[in-house]
């Protein structure tokens, strides 16, 4: 009986420090489009781009944004877009390509100046 008390827990132990040891990618923190403006730049690669588009109830609605995920050259992880992003943040989200390198917020600002002559 001692020497399977004692081996469940050994094996319990080496898959705990199997499962704490794996290391899972850090969340991204979120900036804010008014935060992302004041930040010094930074070169950041798009790593991916999330559409706002929700499956519920075998339905597929569009809610009509994006979210762009990045890594900074640093190794920060960071998220522009989102449910509360404005469009002209969605445009330049979908503007962006997956591997695609810029200097945030410098490529965001540029891109708010190239729109100005092209709204409404």
């Amino acid at each position: 009986m001692k020497l399977i008390t004692a081996s469940l827990l050994c094996a319990i132990g080496l898959i705990t420090f199997l499962v704490t040891s794996c290391s899972v990618d850090p969340p991204y923190t979120a900036i804010s489009q008014p935060a992302l403006i004041k930040m010094p730049p930074f070169r950041a690669t798009v790593k991916m781009r999330e559409n706002g588009n929700v499956a519920t109830g075998g339905n597929l609605i569009d809610g009509n944004w994006t979210a762009g995920y990045f890594v900074a050259a640093d190794g920060r992880r960071v998220c522009i877009g989102g449910p509360s992003a404005s469009a002209e943040m969605v445009a330049f989200i979908r503007s962006l390509n997956k591997g695609q390198t810029c200097i945030l917020p410098d490529a965001f600002i540029s891109f708010q100046k190239s729109q100005e002559g092209k709204k409404p």
